[in-house]
């Protein structure tokens, strides 16, 4: 495999992993109000 090609494999691996990363914070940070949400209407 020649330098250019495991360069473009790596960009395409990273944005993958940014773009699983993103929806991951997204469906926490969700969950997390929620749980806020949740709490305070039980307390």
């Amino acid at each position: 495999m020649t330098n250019a090609q495991d360069i473009c494999l790596q960009k395409v691996f990273f944005m993958r992993l940014r773009y699983v990363w993103h929806i991951f914070n997204g469906k926490t940070q969700a969950f997390c109000k929620q749980l806020t949400i949740n709490g305070t209407l039980f307390l």
